[in-house]
Protein backbone atom coordinates (compact mmCIF):
# COMPACT_ATOMS: atom_id res chain seq x y z
CA UNK A 1 0.00 0.00 0.00
CA UNK A 2 1.57 3.52 -1.05
CA UNK A 3 1.45 6.62 1.64
CA UNK A 4 2.49 9.56 1.22
CA UNK A 5 5.71 10.46 3.55
CA UNK A 6 7.12 13.47 5.01
CA UNK A 7 10.93 12.95 5.54
CA UNK A 8 11.40 15.26 8.75
CA UNK A 9 13.86 18.03 8.06
CA UNK A 10 17.38 18.65 10.41
CA UNK A 11 15.00 21.74 12.21
CA UNK A 12 12.00 19.78 12.59
CA UNK A 13 13.71 16.61 13.78
CA UNK A 14 15.10 19.22 16.61
CA UNK A 15 11.93 21.01 17.42
CA UNK A 16 9.14 18.22 17.15
CA UNK A 17 8.51 15.00 19.11
CA UNK A 18 6.52 14.08 16.11
CA UNK A 19 4.30 15.05 13.24
CA UNK A 20 1.38 12.60 11.13
CA UNK A 21 1.28 12.38 7.64
CA UNK A 22 -2.19 11.24 6.09
CA UNK A 23 -3.05 10.30 2.95
CA UNK A 24 -5.70 8.17 1.17
CA UNK A 25 -5.12 4.98 -0.48
CA UNK A 26 -6.97 1.86 -1.89
CA UNK A 27 -10.14 2.33 0.80
CA UNK A 28 -8.03 2.70 3.49
CA UNK A 29 -6.13 5.57 5.60
CA UNK A 30 -2.96 4.81 7.39
CA UNK A 31 -1.45 7.47 9.55
CA UNK A 32 2.04 7.98 9.91
CA UNK A 33 3.85 9.24 12.91
CA UNK A 34 7.50 10.67 12.65
CA UNK A 35 9.36 9.84 15.64
CA UNK A 36 12.08 12.46 17.70
CA UNK A 37 15.78 12.70 16.38
CA UNK A 38 17.67 10.04 15.13
CA UNK A 39 14.55 8.23 13.40
CA UNK A 40 15.38 8.20 9.79
CA UNK A 41 11.64 6.12 8.87
CA UNK A 42 8.39 6.40 9.53
CA UNK A 43 6.03 4.43 11.44
CA UNK A 44 2.33 3.37 10.67
CA UNK A 45 0.11 3.16 13.85
CA UNK A 46 -3.09 3.35 12.84
CA UNK A 47 -5.14 2.44 9.83
CA UNK A 48 -8.76 3.77 9.55
CA UNK A 49 -11.56 1.79 7.42
CA UNK A 50 -13.68 3.80 5.06
CA UNK A 51 -16.65 2.45 6.93
CA UNK A 52 -15.46 5.03 9.70
CA UNK A 53 -15.67 7.84 7.66
CA UNK A 54 -18.83 9.86 7.65
CA UNK A 55 -19.59 13.68 7.16
CA UNK A 56 -20.21 15.25 9.77
CA UNK A 57 -16.98 15.44 11.67
CA UNK A 58 -16.66 12.22 14.12
CA UNK A 59 -15.61 13.69 17.20
CA UNK A 60 -16.43 10.96 19.67
CA UNK A 61 -14.05 10.43 22.57
CA UNK A 62 -12.91 6.49 23.51
CA UNK A 63 -14.92 6.16 26.14
CA UNK A 64 -12.50 4.17 28.23
CA UNK A 65 -10.18 7.01 27.77
CA UNK A 66 -9.94 10.74 29.52
CA UNK A 67 -9.60 13.52 27.20
CA UNK A 68 -6.05 15.06 27.70
CA UNK A 69 -6.96 18.92 28.44
CA UNK A 70 -6.21 21.92 26.29
CA UNK A 71 -2.67 23.59 26.22
CA UNK A 72 -4.83 27.05 26.42
CA UNK A 73 -6.38 25.61 29.46
CA UNK A 74 -4.01 24.01 31.18
CA UNK A 75 -1.86 27.46 30.75
CA UNK A 76 -4.38 29.54 32.37
CA UNK A 77 -4.47 27.32 35.58
CA UNK A 78 -0.89 27.43 35.15
CA UNK A 79 -0.78 31.87 34.95
CA UNK A 80 -3.58 31.28 37.86
CA UNK A 81 -1.47 29.51 40.28
CA UNK A 82 1.34 32.10 39.75
CA UNK A 83 -0.72 34.35 40.35
CA UNK A 84 -2.07 33.55 43.26
CA UNK A 85 0.88 32.42 44.67
CA UNK A 86 2.57 35.84 44.28
CA UNK A 87 -0.26 36.72 46.14
CA UNK A 88 0.33 34.77 49.33
CA UNK A 89 4.72 35.54 48.75
CA UNK A 90 3.95 39.68 48.73
CA UNK A 91 1.80 39.22 51.95
CA UNK A 92 3.99 36.81 53.87
CA UNK A 93 7.53 38.45 53.09
CA UNK A 94 5.84 41.47 54.27
CA UNK A 95 4.87 39.85 57.62
CA UNK A 96 8.26 38.03 57.76
CA UNK A 97 10.30 41.67 56.87
CA UNK A 98 8.31 43.34 59.89
CA UNK A 99 9.03 40.79 62.29
CA UNK A 100 12.58 40.87 61.51
CA UNK A 101 12.69 44.60 61.62
CA UNK A 102 11.55 44.20 65.03
CA UNK A 103 13.56 41.28 66.09
CA UNK A 104 10.38 39.00 66.69
CA UNK A 105 9.27 40.61 68.85
CA UNK A 106 6.68 42.37 67.92
CA UNK A 107 3.67 41.20 65.02
CA UNK A 108 2.12 43.00 62.43
CA UNK A 109 -0.39 45.72 63.70
CA UNK A 110 -3.83 45.63 62.20
CA UNK A 111 -4.29 49.39 60.23
CA UNK A 112 -0.69 48.52 58.66
CA UNK A 113 -2.82 44.96 57.06
CA UNK A 114 -4.55 47.56 55.05
CA UNK A 115 -1.00 48.13 53.48
CA UNK A 116 0.14 45.08 53.06
CA UNK A 117 -3.68 44.38 51.33
CA UNK A 118 -3.08 47.80 48.94
CA UNK A 119 0.23 46.51 48.39
CA UNK A 120 -1.06 42.95 47.04
CA UNK A 121 -3.68 44.76 44.39
CA UNK A 122 -0.77 47.10 43.34
CA UNK A 123 1.61 44.49 42.17
CA UNK A 124 -1.49 42.59 40.91
CA UNK A 125 -1.73 45.33 38.47
CA UNK A 126 1.75 46.30 37.75
CA UNK A 127 3.45 42.64 37.36
CA UNK A 128 0.44 42.06 34.85
CA UNK A 129 1.64 45.57 33.01
CA UNK A 130 5.43 44.25 33.14
CA UNK A 131 3.92 41.23 30.91
CA UNK A 132 5.25 39.09 34.13
CA UNK A 133 2.44 36.85 33.28
CA UNK A 134 3.01 36.35 29.81
CA UNK A 135 3.97 32.51 29.38
CA UNK A 136 6.08 32.84 26.48
CA UNK A 137 8.46 35.43 28.86
CA UNK A 138 7.92 32.76 32.00
CA UNK A 139 9.50 30.65 29.81
CA UNK A 140 12.61 32.56 29.13
CA UNK A 141 14.25 33.73 32.07
CA UNK A 142 16.45 36.18 30.06
CA UNK A 143 12.62 37.97 29.65
CA UNK A 144 10.42 36.63 32.59
CA UNK A 145 13.75 38.12 35.33
CA UNK A 146 13.62 42.10 34.33
CA UNK A 147 9.60 41.94 33.94
CA UNK A 148 9.52 40.72 37.20
CA UNK A 149 11.91 43.60 38.24
CA UNK A 150 10.20 46.16 36.47
CA UNK A 151 6.66 45.42 38.21
CA UNK A 152 7.78 44.75 41.60
CA UNK A 153 9.75 48.34 41.29
CA UNK A 154 6.76 50.06 39.92
CA UNK A 155 4.98 48.47 42.49
CA UNK A 156 7.23 50.33 45.17
CA UNK A 157 7.01 53.14 43.68
CA UNK A 158 3.51 53.55 43.57
CA UNK A 159 3.22 52.88 47.53
CA UNK A 160 5.76 55.26 48.28
CA UNK A 161 3.86 57.79 45.85
CA UNK A 162 0.59 57.06 47.35
CA UNK A 163 1.67 57.21 50.96
CA UNK A 164 3.38 60.74 50.28
CA UNK A 165 0.72 62.03 48.88
CA UNK A 166 -1.79 60.34 52.11
CA UNK A 167 0.86 62.11 54.22
CA UNK A 168 0.90 58.72 56.00
CA UNK A 169 4.93 58.45 55.32
CA UNK A 170 5.62 59.37 58.82
CA UNK A 171 3.46 56.26 60.20
CA UNK A 172 4.98 53.74 57.83
CA UNK A 173 8.85 51.98 58.99
CA UNK A 174 11.26 52.99 55.84
CA UNK A 175 13.50 50.20 57.46
CA UNK A 176 10.68 47.47 57.38
CA UNK A 177 9.79 48.95 53.54
CA UNK A 178 13.53 48.48 52.75
CA UNK A 179 13.30 44.62 54.08
CA UNK A 180 9.93 43.93 52.31
CA UNK A 181 11.26 45.24 49.19
CA UNK A 182 14.16 42.52 49.36
CA UNK A 183 12.31 39.64 50.68
CA UNK A 184 9.78 40.27 48.23
CA UNK A 185 11.91 40.20 45.44
CA UNK A 186 13.77 37.11 46.86
CA UNK A 187 10.98 35.39 47.28
CA UNK A 188 8.71 36.50 43.93
CA UNK A 189 12.26 34.89 42.25
CA UNK A 190 11.99 31.55 44.56
CA UNK A 191 8.62 30.78 43.16
CA UNK A 192 9.22 31.71 39.94
CA UNK A 193 12.24 29.13 40.20
CA UNK A 194 10.20 26.14 41.70
CA UNK A 195 7.15 27.15 38.78
CA UNK A 196 10.06 26.20 36.35
CA UNK A 197 11.04 23.21 37.87
CA UNK A 198 7.53 21.84 38.23
CA UNK A 199 7.05 23.59 34.42
CA UNK A 200 9.99 21.51 33.09
CA UNK A 201 8.46 18.31 34.82
CA UNK A 202 5.02 19.15 33.63
CA UNK A 203 6.20 19.70 29.77
CA UNK A 204 7.21 16.10 29.23
CA UNK A 205 3.51 15.23 28.84
CA UNK A 206 2.65 17.72 26.20
CA UNK A 207 0.50 19.34 28.62
CA UNK A 208 1.59 22.74 27.67
CA UNK A 209 2.85 22.29 24.11
CA UNK A 210 0.47 23.87 21.73
CA UNK A 211 -0.72 21.33 18.83
CA UNK A 212 -1.66 22.15 16.16
CA UNK A 213 -3.15 20.15 13.01
CA UNK A 214 -2.96 21.40 9.44
CA UNK A 215 -5.22 20.80 6.73
CA UNK A 216 -3.79 21.58 3.16
CA UNK A 217 -2.01 20.15 0.18
CA UNK A 218 1.69 18.66 0.52
CA UNK A 219 3.36 22.41 -0.84
CA UNK A 220 2.17 24.95 1.25
CA UNK A 221 1.37 22.48 4.80
CA UNK A 222 5.06 21.39 4.77
CA UNK A 223 6.01 25.15 4.68
CA UNK A 224 3.53 25.91 7.59
CA UNK A 225 4.67 23.13 9.34
CA UNK A 226 8.44 24.36 9.12
CA UNK A 227 7.21 27.87 10.26
CA UNK A 228 5.44 26.93 13.05
CA UNK A 229 8.21 24.36 14.12
CA UNK A 230 10.73 26.81 13.88
CA UNK A 231 9.17 29.80 14.77
CA UNK A 232 7.31 29.39 17.61
CA UNK A 233 10.71 28.12 20.13
CA UNK A 234 9.42 24.61 20.73
CA UNK A 235 6.01 25.94 21.79
CA UNK A 236 4.26 24.65 19.39
CA UNK A 237 3.71 21.34 18.23
CA UNK A 238 2.50 20.05 14.61
CA UNK A 239 0.57 16.38 15.35
CA UNK A 240 -0.93 16.63 12.11
CA UNK A 241 -0.94 17.07 8.56
CA UNK A 242 -4.06 16.40 6.33
CA UNK A 243 -4.17 16.02 2.75
CA UNK A 244 -7.91 17.30 1.12
CA UNK A 245 -9.17 15.26 -1.62
CA UNK A 246 -12.18 14.31 -3.51
CA UNK A 247 -13.55 11.05 -2.50
CA UNK A 248 -16.28 10.43 -5.01
CA UNK A 249 -16.65 12.98 -7.62
CA UNK A 250 -20.29 14.88 -7.41
CA UNK A 251 -22.09 17.94 -8.77
CA UNK A 252 -21.88 18.80 -5.29
CA UNK A 253 -18.26 18.54 -4.76
CA UNK A 254 -18.04 16.54 -1.82
CA UNK A 255 -15.24 16.43 0.78
CA UNK A 256 -13.01 13.42 1.14
CA UNK A 257 -14.90 12.25 4.59
CA UNK A 258 -12.56 9.89 5.40
CA UNK A 259 -9.83 12.44 5.95
CA UNK A 260 -12.26 14.74 8.04
CA UNK A 261 -13.42 11.92 9.98
CA UNK A 262 -9.31 11.06 10.77
CA UNK A 263 -9.08 14.45 11.29
CA UNK A 264 -11.70 14.70 14.04
CA UNK A 265 -10.95 11.78 15.78
CA UNK A 266 -7.29 12.98 16.12
CA UNK A 267 -8.56 16.20 17.65
CA UNK A 268 -10.97 14.53 20.24
CA UNK A 269 -7.93 12.32 21.27
CA UNK A 270 -5.42 14.90 21.37
CA UNK A 271 -7.17 18.09 21.89
CA UNK A 272 -5.40 19.62 19.28
CA UNK A 273 -5.84 23.52 20.05
CA UNK A 274 -5.82 24.02 16.31
CA UNK A 275 -6.60 23.52 13.04
CA UNK A 276 -4.37 25.69 11.15
CA UNK A 277 -5.30 25.53 6.96
CA UNK A 278 -2.60 27.25 4.29
CA UNK A 279 -3.69 29.37 2.16
CA UNK A 280 -3.75 29.28 -1.18
CA UNK A 281 -5.90 26.00 -0.28
CA UNK A 282 -6.04 22.98 -2.53
CA UNK A 283 -7.41 22.79 -5.85
CA UNK A 284 -10.55 20.78 -6.71
CA UNK A 285 -11.89 20.58 -3.20
CA UNK A 286 -14.84 22.52 -1.95
CA UNK A 287 -13.51 24.29 1.08
CA UNK A 288 -16.19 26.40 1.72
CA UNK A 289 -17.62 23.10 3.26
CA UNK A 290 -14.43 21.77 4.81
CA UNK A 291 -14.36 25.54 6.66
CA UNK A 292 -17.82 24.97 7.22
CA UNK A 293 -16.94 21.51 8.28
CA UNK A 294 -14.59 22.78 10.81
CA UNK A 295 -15.91 25.51 12.32
CA UNK A 296 -18.28 23.05 14.29
CA UNK A 297 -15.76 21.77 16.16
CA UNK A 298 -14.05 23.46 19.80
CA UNK A 299 -10.88 24.47 18.13
CA UNK A 300 -9.05 27.19 16.78
CA UNK A 301 -9.46 27.16 13.11
CA UNK A 302 -6.71 29.70 11.45
CA UNK A 303 -5.93 30.75 7.79
CA UNK A 304 -2.20 31.49 7.01
CA UNK A 305 -1.88 33.22 4.17
CA UNK A 306 1.37 31.82 2.66
CA UNK A 307 2.90 34.89 0.59
CA UNK A 308 6.72 35.48 -0.30
CA UNK A 309 8.09 38.59 1.23
CA UNK A 310 7.93 41.34 -1.10
CA UNK A 311 11.14 42.07 -2.28
CA UNK A 312 13.22 46.28 -2.45
CA UNK A 313 10.08 47.75 -0.78
CA UNK A 314 12.00 47.85 3.07
CA UNK A 315 9.70 46.13 4.85
CA UNK A 316 9.11 42.23 5.26
CA UNK A 317 5.50 40.25 6.20
CA UNK A 318 4.92 38.97 9.25
CA UNK A 319 6.26 35.17 9.10
CA UNK A 320 2.52 34.02 10.11
CA UNK A 321 -0.07 36.14 9.02
CA UNK A 322 -3.60 34.86 9.74
CA UNK A 323 -7.02 34.93 9.61
CA UNK A 324 -8.58 33.81 12.67
CA UNK A 325 -11.78 31.98 11.12
CA UNK A 326 -13.24 30.22 14.08
CA UNK A 327 -12.08 30.64 17.94
CA UNK A 328 -13.35 28.29 20.98
CA UNK A 329 -16.20 30.16 22.94
CA UNK A 330 -14.95 29.15 26.49
CA UNK A 331 -11.34 28.56 26.67
CA UNK A 332 -8.32 29.80 29.16
CA UNK A 333 -9.70 32.63 31.65
CA UNK A 334 -13.56 32.73 30.47
CA UNK A 335 -13.24 28.82 31.00
CA UNK A 336 -11.95 28.96 34.26
CA UNK A 337 -14.62 31.73 35.58
CA UNK A 338 -17.41 29.80 34.45
CA UNK A 339 -16.48 26.40 35.60
CA UNK A 340 -15.97 28.42 39.00
CA UNK A 341 -19.66 29.89 38.64
CA UNK A 342 -20.77 26.23 38.21
CA UNK A 343 -18.61 24.46 40.88
CA UNK A 344 -19.53 27.28 43.55
CA UNK A 345 -23.50 27.87 42.17
CA UNK A 346 -24.09 24.29 41.82
CA UNK A 347 -22.94 23.38 45.17
CA UNK A 348 -24.98 25.96 46.81
CA UNK A 349 -28.04 24.35 44.94
CA UNK A 350 -27.17 20.77 45.31
CA UNK A 351 -27.48 21.67 49.28
CA UNK A 352 -30.24 23.52 48.56
CA UNK A 353 -32.43 21.02 47.32
CA UNK A 354 -30.86 17.96 48.97
CA UNK A 355 -34.44 17.50 51.46
CA UNK A 356 -36.47 17.98 48.33
CA UNK A 357 -34.63 15.48 46.46
CA UNK A 358 -35.14 12.91 49.09
CA UNK A 359 -38.95 13.59 49.67
CA UNK A 360 -39.22 13.23 45.41
CA UNK A 361 -36.87 10.09 45.75
CA UNK A 362 -39.38 8.55 48.34
CA UNK A 363 -42.81 9.75 45.76
CA UNK A 364 -41.01 7.82 43.34
CA UNK A 365 -40.56 4.90 45.39
CA UNK A 366 -44.30 5.28 46.12
CA UNK A 367 -45.94 5.55 43.02
CA UNK A 368 -44.35 2.69 40.97
CA UNK A 369 -41.12 -0.18 41.81
CA UNK A 370 -37.96 1.07 40.16
CA UNK A 371 -35.01 2.67 40.89
CA UNK A 372 -35.08 6.02 41.64
CA UNK A 373 -32.42 7.69 39.70
CA UNK A 374 -32.70 6.80 35.55
CA UNK A 375 -29.15 7.34 33.97
CA UNK A 376 -29.48 7.77 30.05
CA UNK A 377 -26.12 8.35 27.51
CA UNK A 378 -25.89 11.63 26.24
CA UNK A 379 -23.66 13.55 24.40
CA UNK A 380 -21.45 16.31 26.62
CA UNK A 381 -18.79 18.63 25.23
CA UNK A 382 -16.87 17.74 22.14
CA UNK A 383 -19.26 14.76 21.26
CA UNK A 384 -17.56 13.20 24.24
CA UNK A 385 -20.34 10.36 25.83
CA UNK A 386 -21.41 11.19 29.05
CA UNK A 387 -24.25 9.34 31.43
CA UNK A 388 -27.05 11.98 32.72
CA UNK A 389 -28.58 11.89 35.46
CA UNK A 390 -32.41 12.49 35.87
CA UNK A 391 -35.36 11.00 38.28
CA UNK A 392 -37.00 8.38 36.61
CA UNK A 393 -40.48 9.54 35.81
CA UNK A 394 -41.47 6.83 33.10
CA UNK A 395 -42.41 3.29 33.95
CA UNK A 396 -39.29 1.09 34.20
CA UNK A 397 -40.56 -1.07 30.74
CA UNK A 398 -40.36 2.11 29.15
CA UNK A 399 -36.51 1.82 29.25
CA UNK A 400 -36.17 -0.89 26.78
CA UNK A 401 -37.34 1.44 24.10
CA UNK A 402 -34.22 1.72 21.68
CA UNK A 403 -35.76 4.04 19.65
CA UNK A 404 -36.15 6.82 22.68
CA UNK A 405 -39.19 8.15 21.96
CA UNK A 406 -39.71 12.12 23.41
CA UNK A 407 -42.39 12.31 26.14
CA UNK A 408 -45.95 13.06 24.06
CA UNK A 409 -49.12 14.73 25.38
CA UNK A 410 -50.47 12.11 27.70
CA UNK A 411 -47.79 9.83 27.37
CA UNK A 412 -48.84 5.90 28.99
CA UNK A 413 -45.12 5.58 29.62
CA UNK A 414 -45.18 8.70 32.41
CA UNK A 415 -46.16 7.71 35.53
CA UNK A 416 -48.14 9.83 37.58
CA UNK A 417 -45.33 11.66 40.15
CA UNK A 418 -43.42 11.37 36.68
CA UNK A 419 -46.17 14.11 35.35
CA UNK A 420 -45.64 16.46 37.60
CA UNK A 421 -41.95 16.19 37.52
CA UNK A 422 -41.21 16.89 34.49
CA UNK A 423 -44.01 19.32 34.43
CA UNK A 424 -41.92 21.43 36.74
CA UNK A 425 -38.20 20.27 35.66
CA UNK A 426 -37.55 19.05 39.20
CA UNK A 427 -36.67 15.73 37.39
CA UNK A 428 -33.64 17.85 36.22
CA UNK A 429 -32.19 18.19 39.83
CA UNK A 430 -29.49 15.20 40.03
CA UNK A 431 -27.84 16.62 37.02
CA UNK A 432 -26.72 18.61 39.42
CA UNK A 433 -24.25 15.61 40.29
CA UNK A 434 -23.19 15.52 36.58
CA UNK A 435 -22.01 19.74 37.19
CA UNK A 436 -19.95 19.02 39.49
CA UNK A 437 -18.38 16.06 38.07
CA UNK A 438 -17.43 18.90 35.41
CA UNK A 439 -19.71 16.37 32.66
CA UNK A 440 -22.07 19.13 32.25
CA UNK A 441 -22.33 22.89 33.26
CA UNK A 442 -25.40 24.65 35.34
CA UNK A 443 -26.36 26.78 31.85
CA UNK A 444 -25.73 25.50 28.07
CA UNK A 445 -27.83 23.60 25.43
CA UNK A 446 -29.61 21.03 26.48
CA UNK A 447 -28.25 17.74 26.06
CA UNK A 448 -30.54 15.61 23.63
CA UNK A 449 -30.65 11.62 23.61
CA UNK A 450 -27.82 10.18 21.24
CA UNK A 451 -30.21 9.22 18.78
CA UNK A 452 -31.49 12.01 18.36
CA UNK A 453 -28.65 13.81 18.13
CA UNK A 454 -27.37 11.80 15.67
CA UNK A 455 -30.38 12.41 13.24
CA UNK A 456 -30.48 16.16 13.34
CA UNK A 457 -27.06 16.57 13.07
CA UNK A 458 -27.52 15.36 9.43
CA UNK A 459 -30.66 17.35 9.13
CA UNK A 460 -29.77 20.56 10.49
CA UNK A 461 -26.87 22.74 9.57
CA UNK A 462 -24.46 23.70 12.15
CA UNK A 463 -26.48 21.58 14.77
CA UNK A 464 -22.65 20.00 15.58
CA UNK A 465 -21.94 23.29 16.58
CA UNK A 466 -23.50 22.95 19.60
CA UNK A 467 -21.07 20.65 21.18
CA UNK A 468 -18.55 23.14 21.31
CA UNK A 469 -19.16 23.87 25.12
CA UNK A 470 -20.74 21.42 27.88
CA UNK A 471 -24.57 20.73 28.13
CA UNK A 472 -26.74 22.80 30.40
CA UNK A 473 -29.25 21.89 33.09
CA UNK A 474 -30.63 24.80 31.53
CA UNK A 475 -30.19 27.41 28.83
CA UNK A 476 -31.11 30.18 26.76
CA UNK A 477 -33.73 28.30 24.45
CA UNK A 478 -35.55 26.93 27.46
CA UNK A 479 -36.17 30.33 29.32
CA UNK A 480 -36.79 31.79 25.43
CA UNK A 481 -39.62 29.49 25.18
CA UNK A 482 -38.20 26.16 23.08
CA UNK A 483 -38.68 23.61 25.57
CA UNK A 484 -40.41 19.84 25.88
CA UNK A 485 -41.05 18.51 22.61
CA UNK A 486 -39.55 18.94 19.74
CA UNK A 487 -42.12 17.49 17.12
CA UNK A 488 -40.63 19.31 14.19
CA UNK A 489 -37.87 20.33 12.41
CA UNK A 490 -38.71 23.94 12.90
CA UNK A 491 -39.39 23.94 16.65
CA UNK A 492 -35.21 21.84 16.58
CA UNK A 493 -34.21 25.05 14.15
CA UNK A 494 -35.49 27.55 16.71
CA UNK A 495 -34.27 26.09 19.71
CA UNK A 496 -30.40 25.76 17.79
CA UNK A 497 -30.27 29.06 17.02
CA UNK A 498 -30.99 30.34 20.59
CA UNK A 499 -27.83 27.68 21.23
CA UNK A 500 -25.74 29.26 19.23
CA UNK A 501 -26.39 32.51 19.99
CA UNK A 502 -25.67 31.77 23.55
CA UNK A 503 -22.43 30.00 22.50
CA UNK A 504 -21.16 32.75 20.65
CA UNK A 505 -22.18 35.60 23.15
CA UNK A 506 -21.47 33.76 26.41
CA UNK A 507 -20.42 35.75 29.16
CA UNK A 508 -20.55 35.28 33.45
CA UNK A 509 -23.74 37.84 33.13
CA UNK A 510 -25.96 35.74 30.50
CA UNK A 511 -25.49 32.72 32.74
CA UNK A 512 -26.57 34.73 35.79
CA UNK A 513 -29.67 36.17 33.53
CA UNK A 514 -30.81 32.88 32.29
CA UNK A 515 -30.66 31.20 35.87
CA UNK A 516 -32.66 33.50 37.39
CA UNK A 517 -35.08 33.88 34.33
CA UNK A 518 -35.20 29.94 35.16
CA UNK A 519 -35.88 30.30 38.60
CA UNK A 520 -38.80 32.83 37.93
CA UNK A 521 -40.37 31.31 35.04
CA UNK A 522 -38.31 27.83 34.00
CA UNK A 523 -40.11 25.56 36.68
CA UNK A 524 -43.10 25.08 34.80
CA UNK A 525 -44.18 24.47 31.19
CA UNK A 526 -46.94 24.14 29.06
CA UNK A 527 -44.71 21.84 26.50
CA UNK A 528 -43.09 19.55 28.96
CA UNK A 529 -44.77 16.23 28.95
Amino acid sequence: MATLFREPNKKSRERVSAAVACNQKAGGFVMTSMRAAGDQATNPVEVLSCAEAALPLDLSYPSNKKAPAFASDARAIFLAALRFGDQITITVTGVVAYTLRHHGSAALPAHDWGLVATTCIVAAVTLHASQSYDYSVILRGSLCLPRLAIGWGATLLLMISLAYFLKIGDEVSRAWMLLWSLTGFAGLVALRAGFWVWLARASKGDVFVFKVAILGEEGPAERLAEKIEDGLNGDARVVGIFRPQLLLESSKGSCNALDFAALGRLCARNCVDEIAVPIPCARGVDFHNVLYSLCTLPIDVKLYLDLPAPVGLGFKLPDLPTVLLSKRPLAGWRMMMKRAMDLVIGTALLTFFIPLMLLIAIAIKLDDKGPVIFCQERFGFSKKSIMVYKFRTMCVEAGADASVRQARRDDPRVTRIGRLLRRTSLDELPQLLNVLKGEMSLVGPRPHAVIHDQHYGQVLDGYLARHRVKPGITGWAQTNGYRGETDTIEKMKGRLEHDLFYINNWSPMLDLRILARTAIIGFYSRNAY
